[in-house]
């Protein structure tokens, strides 16, 4: 009889310390859409959402483009004891955007490069959504990884290891940015709200005409979701329409795990895109391995839908 051991390394990642003492920051956030016209973006609501000055911009008709400009005074911060990098590791910046609305999940490079002996990052990042693949929501990371690895074994030594999230934003591309497609009824059957799903074949029925949200426009506390007003903005705020959205994901992804073949659900394989089984993939993709437990896939869900933003990244 032979004992097998498992190494697992864990080598060192960022911190809200190292990033602080970094310096690091995002100087200007700047949008245009597939024309070159230049969107004015709106941060009341945590979420960026953007709008033409004539009011007629949309992300299915005109897509999106977003640079960010950062900066970072003490790059060597990273390096040595303490920091998150060794001798001759090049470290880049990218931005990786996560959208189970669209069911993608692309990584937009830099040209950074940051090295021991770097003084200054004055820089910017271009995340180019085309209208074609995105809409709903958005998450944008900023991240830090291994350009090309080093030589000191306490660090990470593999190209494309993500080291840590810098900063974080969380775009709204369209005036309905719920998770599903919404419906409103009128109904004296005394609910408020009920997932509707009618699919024979969740790999390839698609998400989009096989699942909705529908709400009870008899409900006497349908007015307080506000859905009229979220339906006509680029934000959605409501908590209790984002509590709701919350809970359907949930009974989606647990129904589908429940009824059909989840190893291929969770693998992603023969799922056509599009389809009510590659929308539970990201899901489970995005919210990690809590997608088999209630509470905890319930914790990861809101934890998505209500994002703690903010502009200087504390």
């Amino acid at each position: 009889m032979t004992n097998d051991s498992i190494t697992i390394e864990i080598f060192p990642s960022l911190t809200r310390k190292i990033i602080k003492e970094t310096k690091f920051g995002v100087s200007t956030i700047e949008a245009y859409d597939s024309a070159g016209r230049q969107l004015n973006i709106d941060k009341t609501s945590g979420k960026l959402s953007f709008e033409s000055e004539a009011g007629d911009w949309s992300m299915e008709k005109d897509g999106l483009t977003v640079s960010i400009s950062v900066s970072m005074s003490n790059p060597h911060v990273f390096y040595g004891d303490g920091g998150v990098a060794g001798h001759g590791t090049e470290l880049g910046i990218a931005a990786v955007v996560k959208s189970p609305t669209s069911c993608r999940r692309d990584t937009f490079d830099s040209m950074i490069r940051i090295c021991e002996d770097t003084d200054l990052v004055n820089s910017f990042l271009v995340v180019n959504l085309s209208s074609e693949d995105y809409h709903g929501t958005a998450t944008v990371d900023i991240v830090l990884y291994v350009k090309k690895p080093g030589s000191d074994s306490r660090f990470a030594s593999e190209s494309g290891y993500i080291l840590g999230v810098l900063q974080s934003y969380v775009f709204s591309l369209d005036g309905n940015s719920s998770i599903f497609p919404i419906d409103t009824i009128s109904s004296d059957q005394g609910f408020l709200w009920r997932l509707e799903c009618d699919y024979s074949d969740v790999t390839v029925d698609r998400f989009d005409q096989s699942i909705a949200l529908v709400f009870n426009e008899n409900h006497p506390r349908y007015g307080q979701l506000e859905i009229e007003k979220m339906t006509k903005s680029m934000n959605v705020t409501n908590v209790a329409f984002l509590s709701i959205l919350s809970h359907a994901i949930q009974i989606l992804v647990q129904n589908v795990l429940r009824e059909y073949n989840a190893d291929r659900v969770i693998s992603g394989e023969g799922l056509s895109e599009g389809s009510v089984g590659a929308a539970v993939h990201y899901f489970i993709t995005t919210f990690g391995p809590s997608f088999d437990d209630p509470v905890e896939l319930a914790y990861e869900i809101e934890k998505y839908l209500f994002p703690v933003v903010t502009d200087d990244g504390e």
